[in-house]
């Protein structure tokens, strides 16, 4: 059931305090399972992908060096297409290629 709360000063219209509390314990617990995720995937995935890469020397290969550290250029226009995806976002949904194009810039 979707429940519409008004924003006003008024002391009637504000939410009950135990919608506050389950607010409160469902932010917490979403926090405590972001921690969880982030912990696992450093020790147990980018830790070892790190240790694998520096042993086998890929870091040489001039193609992962340059998907690392983007030219400057790429890092210039980065704003300007999160941008425009921003916009046409809010007209349109945005196709395959667009959601590429959004999270690598955001990266």
């Amino acid at each position: 059931m979707l429940r519409s709360f008004a924003v006003s000063f008024d002391h009637d219209s504000t939410m009950p305090e135990h919608d506050y509390r389950k607010l409160l314990r469902r932010t917490l617990m979403g926090m405590a399972l972001c921690i969880a995720a982030v912990l696992v995937y450093y020790f147990w995935i980018d830790r070892p992908v790190a240790f694998f890469v520096y042993h086998h020397q890929i870091n040489k290969f001039q193609v992962f060096r340059w998907l690392t550290y983007p030219p400057p250029e790429l890092q210039t226009w980065s704003p300007l297409v999160l941008t425009v995806l921003m916009v046409r976002r809010a007209w349109d949904h945005l196709c395959a290629g667009k959601k590429c194009c959004w999270s690598r810039a955001s990266a």
